[in-house]
C-alpha cells in the first residue's frame, strides 16, 4: 500500500505537529494520503480509541472506514472512508 514507511511516518509526524500547534487536537483534519486520495486524522486525546472510532463512523457514514495507522502518544487515528464500491 505505501512504498516507504519512513516517508509515511515523517508525513504523519508533520501533520500531527501542525494540528497540535493550531490548537485543534480534538478536531478532524483532512489529510492527503501518499496514494493521492483524501483521508482523515482525528486526535482522541485521553478519551480512548472509542471516541475516534465514533468520529470516523460519523464522518464516513453511510460507508465504512479503513484504519491506516494509530499513534499512541498522543492518540491519533488516521483513516480513510471506503469508496461506494468497496462497501
Amino acid at each position: 500500500m505505501f512504498t516507504s514507511r519512513g516517508v509515511v511516518k515523517t508525513s504523519i509526524a508533520a501533520l500531527l505537529a501542525v494540528t497540535l500547534l493550531a490548537g485543534c487536537s480534538s478536531a478532524r483534519k483532512t489529510v492527503y494520503l501518499p496514494d493521492g486520495r483524501d483521508g482523515f486524522m482525528t486526535a482522541c486525546e485521553d478519551d480512548g480509541w472509542q471516541r475516534c472510532y465514533k468520529k470516523a463512523t460519523k464522518i464516513c457514514k453511510p460507508r465504512s472506514y479503513e484504519v491506516l495507522e494509530k499513534q499512541r502518544n498522543p492518540k491519533v487515528l488516521f483513516y480513510r472512508c471506503q469508496s461506494a464500491r468497496q462497501g
